[in-house]
């Protein structure tokens, strides 16, 4: 199967810009993304801007959600995902990770406001790649381990798990995606270098991107269940 690739948002010059997704909009240094069920609403975390940006697919524009270019207001965002545990708003709040830790979102007054409990402990958590589980708890990449966070209380604790390579082949030829083998090993979480998540709700499961020397890979981590029992409102 092949597909077509094309630019929809960025004028190709580095820098910083919004306006029309094509002619004017600039970014200078684009990475994680989130989008809204309807396709409408793209977020996309300008981490050298230290901006969050909207690109509307609708009306073709990309502008400013937060930040202001202040690094003591969004330093160098990595990492989005929608807050889940607004149980039926599940897109009116979206977590943004950066290097002063992380915050809310709030994508109808447009407001961005620290998560509790966190005042003096942003030092030692340095939150990269995140996603939010159904129970409303975060999974981060922090370095060379992951780590579950609490935005309610405040509560970082490492995440223990023991996964199975995944390595990911891809023909050079075609572009198709090859059979994925099976499992050869079990690897500690001390010997992997995570870069990115994400939580899978109907496997219980999630899959890191890998960092490994000489092995970069595709793992999936089993979760405990407690992560996917919904608050209740």
């Amino acid at each position: 199967m092949s597909g077509t690739v094309r630019v929809v948002a960025g004028s190709r010059t580095k820098g910083f810009a919004d306006g029309s997704a094509l002619s004017v909009a600039q970014f200078r240094f684009p990475i994680a993304m989130v989008c809204t069920s309807d396709g409408e609403r793209l977020y996309v975390c300008d981490a050298a801007n230290n901006r969050l940006r909207l690109f509307n697919t609708k009306t073709q524009v990309v502008s400013t959600a937060a930040g202001d270019g202040d690094a003591n207001t969004l330093y160098t965002p990595t990492g989005l995902a929608f807050d889940r545990s607004f149980g039926g708003k599940p897109e009116s709040a979206l977590f943004v990770s950066s290097r002063v830790g992380i915050r809310r979102f709030y994508t109808r007054t447009e407001t961005l406001r620290a998560c509790p409990a966190l005042t003096n402990r942003l030092i030692a958590f340095t939150p990269g790649s995140i996603d939010c589980t159904p129970s409303g708890e975060l999974i981060a990449v922090s370095g060379s381990s992951l780590q579950l966070f609490n935005p309610t209380t405040g509560v970082i604790r490492p995440l223990e798990f023991i996964s199975s390579p995944l390595p990911v082949h891809t023909s050079a030829a075609a572009g198709s995606a090859l059979p994925v083998p099976a499992p050869v090993a079990e690897v500690k979480a001390s010997k992997i270098i995570p870069r990115g998540v994400v939580v899978v709700d109907s496997e219980r499961c999630a899959f890191i991107t890998c960092g490994d020397t000489g092995r970069p890979c595709v793992r999936r981590i089993t979760l405990p269940d407690t992560l996917f029992v919904a608050p209740q409102h």
